[in-house]
């Protein structure tokens, strides 16, 4: 047998969604896999193996054939299945997504038997807002979604974990290749797309960086429409039952006026799980008297779910079309001591002037990085932290753990039931010994 082919029995399910597999002391990563899957797969050339494995260490496959099938697989959910790199754990039968969720999340966070993580399902195909790639096959421009760790765009299929609006959308563009190809050639890379309160669909340019394998064009354009312009065209294909007509907004957690966000903002993906999730944060969070202290904040999803509970309220985001649009959430609510503030978490932290009683945090997918460091500094007594992302939030448990800081309470909300992407609440609270003294007393969480 070739040495680079090798049969492996997976035998777990990694934070990065691939099967796990071990061979002769060697850990392997094989993406597309399920526990049970016995496959035949191709090793992956070692820098490459290296740069893929997010340095997890171990080799990396690629699936050839499936010997003998898991019998916790399920036929695709889509014609896209395995081209298309969105829904990862689609091959996964439903029931076996969430238990392996669950058991990475309690992993994760170093729980023992307590506290028991809460899970928030998804009611499926209802992702309602996407990031959508424009590229070109043989007959022109096309738009649809990346291909798995590659900048090549699957086109053509309707994508069962959007809402039908979006679906539709996605598909209406999909048909005008002329404009898609205007709006290539007037610089345009990737498109967002919302399904806003009124289930009226909003288009804008993504808030882009480079596309795995890709590369932005450096040279001067042709002289042609702006990107404006062409957006506009694209927007005006849609029918009239999707068009919007006026700014995006989105359903506020707090049941009042809905929610401003700026074109191309971060909004949860689903309407019913972001709901639920801003529940939970502010049912953690309770009354709270003394000083709040929110951070990356966005427009607001978290910050007006807590004004009921909260005697002060200073909720901190970095980006500044975000941030305008959080202080006019907060003044369509006239709430008195609740502030919006443009700042970086990490600077705010540094020159707080008095500690916080409770600290909120929604961080990007790297999670809290520098900031976690200058929040253990303040110490305060509770901190809620929504995490995307599993090694980020492991990054920053430690953090917390060392600095005497405990799990008590754990949510799972299940965003994307397809992917292995997850989206975790935690509520850590500072250990009556670690009150004491810095570092007293520090045990880790279910010990």
């Amino acid at each position: 047998m070739n040495d680079d082919l090798v049969r492996l029995t997976i035998e777990a399910l990694g934070v990065d969604g691939d099967g796990v597999a071990r061979r002769r002391g060697e850990t392997w990563f094989v993406p597309g896999t399920a526990p049970g899957d016995v496959v035949e797969a191709l090793a992956e050339a070692s820098d490459r193996a290296a740069e893929r494995s997010g340095g997890r260490g171990g080799r990396r496959g690629r699936v050839l054939r499936i010997v003998t099938a898991s019998p916790h697989r399920v036929p695709a959910p889509c014609a896209a299945a395995g081209g298309c790199g969105g829904c990862d754990w689609g091959h996964l039968a439903p029931d076996e997504r969430l238990r392996w969720k669950l058991r990475l999340v309690r992993e994760t966070l170093g729980l023992g038997d307590e506290p028991a993580v809460e899970s928030i399902p998804s009611p499926g195909g209802g992702r309602r807002v996407a990031r959508l790639a424009v590229g070109r096959d043989r007959e022109g421009a096309i738009v649809g979604f990346r291909a798995e760790r590659s900048s090549r765009v699957v086109s053509g299929v309707s994508c069962p974990a959007l809402e039908p609006e979006a679906a539709e959308a996605v598909s209406v563009l999909g048909n005008d290749r002329a404009v898609l190809a205007e709006w290539l050639k007037a610089g345009g890379e990737e498109l967002w797309l919302l399904s806003d309160v009124d289930r009226r669909i909003h288009l804008a340019a993504a808030r882009a960086e480079a596309p795995a394998g890709g590369r932005r064009s450096g040279g001067p354009r042709a002289a042609g429409p702006s990107t404006q312009e062409v957006l506009e065209r694209l927007r005006a294909a849609l029918p009239g039952a999707l068009r919007p007509s006026g700014e995006p907004c989105v359903e506020a957690a707090d049941g009042g006026p809905a929610l401003r966000v700026p074109p191309g903002g971060f909004v949860q993906g689903s309407r019913a799980v972001g709901l639920e999730l801003a529940r939970i944060v502010a049912e953690a969070a309770g009354p709270t008297p003394g000083l709040t202290l929110e951070l990356y904040a966005g427009s607001g999803h978290l910050t007006v779910a807590l004004l009921r509970g909260v005697e002060e309220l200073v909720a901190v985001e970095a980006d500044g079309e975000s941030a305008r649009a959080l202080g006019e959430n907060l003044a369509r609510r006239a709430v008195a001591g609740a502030k919006a503030v443009r700042g970086d978490a990490t600077s705010m932290l540094r020159t707080l002037a008095r500690p916080p009683a409770l600290v909120v945090a929604d961080p990007p997918r790297a999670g809290l990085e520098a900031a976690a460091y200058e929040l253990v500094r303040h110490r305060p007594p509770r901190v809620i932290l929504v995490s995307c992302d599993l090694r980020a939030l492991g990054r920053d448990v430690r953090v917390l753990l060392r600095e005497g800081y405990a799990v008590e309470r754990v949510a799972l909300c299940d965003m994307f039931p397809a992917t292995h992407h997850v989206e975790v609440v935690t509520l850590f609270t500072v250990t009556e010994a670690s009150h004491s003294g810095r570092g007293a007393g520090r045990k880790p969480v279910g010990g």
